[in-house]
């Protein structure tokens, strides 16, 4: 020890003798070495990224938190928001709580105890590691007020309070500037569940400073205090997130923030993102980089938008080979990536709750189309998944054998049996269609009963995700019935199913049949014209003609239509009859002739009352006096 004993220790460098020094640098090593993990484990909770440099635009995720306009998804708040939000798993309450407590008072305790110096490498690792640049830097003021003078109060505890000031005000900025949208109004407990985190790193964080500093004051500064406290406060949210949340929590919260990253319109669901303003932005930058005299802009124009089409377009071919040769799909690129990372996910969490999750990920990903139609005549890019991709049936097939109760398989039943319908397999997409029918109720997506008012018995219960990607299990059962319906009014003697699944025969002029065409393709009218001219002698003839006739994008047009079809088959029987006078209906409301729309509805309702078309008319009946009493009408 120093010659000068008498003289009172204020930090570890009071103790001049050379082993205490020594031991002083190599425990800092150690305090920062745990630090620097504490640090890495922050940003693993955001991102799923340990070591934060090695990610791919780490600079400009660095950037991005300078950035005042927009949602950048890393501010502070973005931590108990995103991936796993603190009010869908309350168990990240502790966990956020404990690290946020830790990166905050470790590097006051470091600078009161070791000096500022000591402590600059600590805020660099929450800059740099933690990716928490604007903290570091609250950080930095905290270490001056708790460790220079003329800030430095006499009592070390009173220090270390006052220098935990600047990151009180900061956790109260971070709290009023949270965005509201992301919170359950419905939940009254939401609100308190995000400031229970900044509450709970306010207190630890003078609970861990008065405790350090006892322990420095009964070894009199002896190097050594910081180390074990440091080494609790990074295993307890360690062991708590391993627990009480899982990995395969932070890894699932992943894969879906992937897929809306790669299939997002960014648009209203039913209208899609008008990319207008995109396509003229990047027809600009094509037109002034060519030299004097420039070409037509519309040319330029037409020619981004023909690039934009096939990096939208999914390949053609029916084998996983041929799908990974199309170059130039970014479509089919973002397919496969995410179905990747899906089976990542199921080979490390097989025994995941989220493994049913995964698979309809993967298998709605591989059926992931854009409409084209859409983008060609409006500029709007609109995704959708409900026709099936021969390549998604294992993946559909895995679903339903591993998780037939679970949420998702009404959907595995329903593609599944589109594609056996395509390899001719009637009977087994019957089964697969009775099987939904039966499972899925009338009414399936009626609104759930407000829940009761929120108990604090319920405040660490968690909450099940909020559904990302969302199903419409009353459109499913009506897709499953019309396929039932058609299957059971329309075998043929001649031809049997072959308007609707196709033949291999050479003798028939089309190969394809009905459940082989997309209703969104472009061609979808043409070549249903090329079946009804093939069948046109069969029982298919209706259904085919009423196919065609639904392809018209004018109301009025198509109400004319409906309206002559029916009158042809009028006394005819034609089992196509309720879904057109359900479809004349719909059509006479779009252009404003509610009488005769009534009529058809009423005519429907008498004459097929236990068909599909009755039971929607009805359903649209409902919702639409429902709208009526909402809007006061």
């Amino acid at each position: 020890m120093s010659a000068d004993s008498s003289r009172p220790a204020e930090d570890v460098w009071s103790l001049w003798g050379g082993q205490y020094r020594l031991r002083a640098f190599l425990l800092l090593g150690v305090n920062l070495a745990l630090f620097l993990g504490v640090g890495c484990f922050t940003y693993w909770l955001r991102t799923g990224v340990f070591f934060a440099p090695a990610q791919e635009g780490y600079w400009n995720i660095l950037r991005l938190t300078f950035s005042f306009t927009g949602d950048t998804g890393v501010t502070l708040a973005s931590f108990l928001l995103g991936p796993i939000k603190v009010t869908d798993v309350p168990a990240m309450i502790p966990v956020v709580g404990l690290l946020v407590s830790c990166l905050v008072s470790i590097p006051v305790l470091v600078a009161i105890l070791y000096r500022i110096w000591a402590s600059l490498p600590f805020i660099l690792a929450v800059a740099f590691l933690a990716v928490m640049p604007w903290l570091a830097i609250t950080l930095l003021g905290c270490c001056m007020l708790a460790s220079c003078r003329p800030f430095r109060q006499r009592s070390q505890f009173m220090s270390a309070l006052i220098g935990q000031v600047p990151v009180v005000l900061y956790f109260l900025l971070a709290w009023r500037g949270s965005p509201g949208s992301e919170l359950n109004a419905a939940d009254p407990l939401d609100p308190i569940k995000f400031l229970a985190p900044w509450v709970m790193a306010i207190v630890a964080g003078a609970v861990v400073t008065a405790v350090v500093l006892g322990i420095a004051r009964i070894v009199r500064f002896r190097p050594g205090a910081i180390a074990p406290v440091l080494a609790l406060m990074f295993s307890l949210p360690v062991l708590l997130f391993e627990y009480l949340v899982g990995r395969d929590e932070l890894h699932y919260r992943r894969l879906v923030e992937t897929r809306r990253s790669f299939f997002s319109d960014r648009g209203d669901p039913s209208d899609g993102y008008d990319a207008t303003d995109d396509l003229l932005r990047a027809a600009e930058r094509e037109w002034f980089g060519y030299p004097e005299p420039r070409p037509r802009f519309s040319d330029i124009l037409d020619r981004v938008k023909l690039q934009w089409t096939l990096r939208m377009s999914g390949p053609e071919h029916h084998d996983v080979e041929g799908f990974l040769q199309v170059e130039g799909s970014a479509l089919a690129e973002h397919q496969w990536t995410h179905a990747f990372q899906c089976d990542a996910f199921l080979k490390y969490y097989p025994d995941s709750r989220y493994a049913p999750d995964a698979l309809f990920l993967k298998a709605s990903a591989l059926d992931m189309r854009v409409d084209l139609g859409a983008f060609r005549r409006k500029n709007l890019i609109r995704f959708y998944d409900d026709f099936p991709s021969p390549w998604s049936a294992f993946e559909w097939r895995r679903l339903l054998e591993n998780f037939p109760d679970s949420t998702y398989a009404a959907a595995a039943r329903l593609r599944l049996a589109q594609i056996e319908l395509r390899r001719g397999r009637v009977e087994a997409a019957r089964s697969l269609l009775s099987d939904l029918v039966t499972r899925v109720g009338v009414g399936a997506d009626e609104p759930a009963p407000s829940p009761p008012p929120s108990t604090w018995s319920a405040f660490f219960q968690r909450r099940a995700p909020r559904e990302e990607h969302p199903l419409s299990f009353s459109r499913m059962r009506v897709e499953a019935r019309r396929l039932l319906e058609w299957i059971e009014a329309n075998e043929d003697p001649v031809v049997g199913w072959e308007p609707l699944c196709g033949t291999d025969r050479p003798a028939r002029p089309v190969a394809f049949g009905l459940a082989h065409l997309d209703p969104r393709a472009e061609g979808y009218a043409a070549n249903v014209e090329r079946l009804l001219k093939a069948y046109e002698a069969s029982i298919w003839a209706d259904n085919l003609k009423l196919e065609i006739i639904k392809s018209q994008r004018d109301a009025k047009a198509r109400a004319e239509a409906l309206s002559a079809f029916l009158a042809s088959y009028d006394g005819r029987g034609a089992d196509a009859e309720p879904e057109a006078r359900f479809l004349l209906c719909l059509a006479y409301n779009e252009i404003d002739r509610p009488q005769d729309a009534g009529k058809e509805l009423e005519t429907l309702v008498r004459r097929f009352p236990s068909s599909l078309w009755a039971e929607q008319a009805g359903a649209v009946a409902l919702r639409t006096l429902r709208t009526m009493e909402g809007t006061g009408g």
